[in-house]
């Protein structure tokens, strides 16, 4: 691959962890105001809901690094060529 290949991974990448950021937290505001009501069902389901962005958001920064690595290593054989 060329180097502006994972440039371009990178930046979807980015711009998919910032969006499930958003998202991650919207829940977390759901769940804390659930959870204040006493509505224990919809607290179940909206943190459950977190943990799911949770465990995406991290399986994109781990995609995210190996992609900078890659694209490190594209560098690195662009200037020896």
């Amino acid at each position: 691959m060329t180097v502006w290949i994972y440039q371009r991974q990178i930046e979807d990448l980015h711009i998919e962890i910032e969006r499930l950021e958003k998202k991650e937290r919207e829940k977390q505001n759901d769940f804390q105001m659930a959870t204040h009501r006493g509505d224990e069902p919809l607290a179940r389901q909206t943190r459950q809901e977190q943990l799911r962005l949770n465990d995406q958001i991290r399986q994109l920064k781990s995609e995210l690094i190996q992609t900078e690595r890659a694209l490190w290593k594209a560098q690195q054989m662009e200037q020896i060529n």
